[in-house]
């Protein structure tokens, strides 16, 4: 069992997941998000990911979506087939119905977020609860083709934007024009991050209905939309390890990972998904600079390696003593060198 989290970096979250935390938590944000849909005094919306819904038909969830009649959100896109076409459900918070629907929404998003089942391939279904002065035509349009993504080779693309997974690392890297695009006719996307706070995005919505829906992705991006995949795993696996242990929240882990994916194999060589995603996870667990440590920089040198090791090999002697070690020189080397800039003269 290796050490956790001996870094100086202030660790900030202790939601466990757990029935007691959703409930605790469910209350908060059914509080919260009522207040940011209400002061609209618009059109409100709940988006669901069909594909992560439960396989039982009779689950009380499906049966609560299904008897409001959920809007299909088009994806036009030949090779998609209807099942995974996300559903649109107008909400009238007046009507008792709605209203539980909003409460049972929350809850089950909550319940969705569990890192036990989502590392066992579930996904989370509960994409938010949207407003706008646009009905639901207009809603469905915006939401559906904006998901299909032209690169710049041409090839189209599903962009899974509206998965609360995928939007909370993809949304910090694209550009404020990008983020008006994504919004589009939207007045607000309000949604929990997978530590169960609410993310809000307010936005003016466009005067008139889009009439195109390109991201304008560049090569870029395109890097980043790659990289959602391998953040995911990390963050899933992360906070399964720390359950019942104070984390890093979602932001700042997920700073961490990309940075680490991109050391793995620009500074390291690793080319295989599963060792930049493990070096992400030890700088998630002990310290976000773990393997710039000299000893750590021999250790997975390409140079100093036998071809073909993956970092566990690279890693595999160290012990519990050595990695305290490791993340107690880096701190130390943190800590010195801030003393020497408060020194230094203005």
């Amino acid at each position: 069992m290796r050490l956790s989290h001996c870094e100086d970096d202030p660790v900030t979250i202790m939601y466990d997941f757990s029935p007691q935390a959703v409930t605790q938590q469910a209350d908060v944000l059914l509080t919260q998000v009522q207040a940011a849909i209400t002061e609209r005094q618009e059109y409100v919306y709940l988006l669901i990911d069909r594909e992560a819904l439960p396989e039982d038909m009779m689950h009380p969830f499906i049966c609560a979506l299904m008897d409001q009649r959920p809007v299909p959100v088009t994806l036009p896109h030949r090779n998609l087939s209807m099942d995974r076409h996300p559903w649109l459900i107008p909400l009238d918070l007046t009507q008792a119905t709605h209203h539980a629907l909003l409460e049972s929404s929350i809850r089950h998003a909550l319940e969705d977020q569990h890192p036990d089942r989502l590392c066992n391939g579930g996904g989370r279904a509960v994409c938010g609860w949207l407003t706008s002065p646009y009905e639901t035509a207009v809603m469905a349009k915006q939401l559906g083709y904006t998901a299909i993504q032209r690169l710049i080779s041409g090839q189209q693309i599903l962009l899974r934007y509206y998965d609360p997974a995928i939007h909370g690392i993809l949304w910090p890297q694209l550009d404020d024009v990008q983020h008006e695009r994504w919004l589009g006719v939207l007045s607000g996307w309000h949604y929990p991050d997978g530590d169960g706070r609410l993310v809000s995005h307010d936005h003016s919505p466009s005067p008139y209905p889009y009439m195109t829906f390109s991201l304008m992705v560049n090569p870029e991006d395109e890097i980043h939309i790659s990289q959602t995949g391998k953040i995911v795993r990390v963050l899933e696996h992360y906070r399964q390890a720390h359950i019942n242990k104070p984390r890093h929240d979602e932001a700042t882990a997920v700073t961490i990972i990309r940075r680490a994916l991109k050391r793995a194999q620009q500074l390291h060589g690793f080319d295989n998904d599963t060792d930049q995603q493990a070096l992400a996870l030890d700088c998630l667990r002990l310290h976000p600079e773990l393997d710039m440590h000299p000893r750590m920089k021999i250790l997975l040198s390409p140079r100093e390696r036998e071809p073909d090791t993956d970092y566990a090999i690279c890693t595999g002697a160290l012990s519990d003593r050595d990695w305290q070690q490791l993340c107690h020189d880096l701190n130390t080397e943190e800590t010195n060198a801030s003393a020497s800039d408060a020194r230094s003269p203005v």
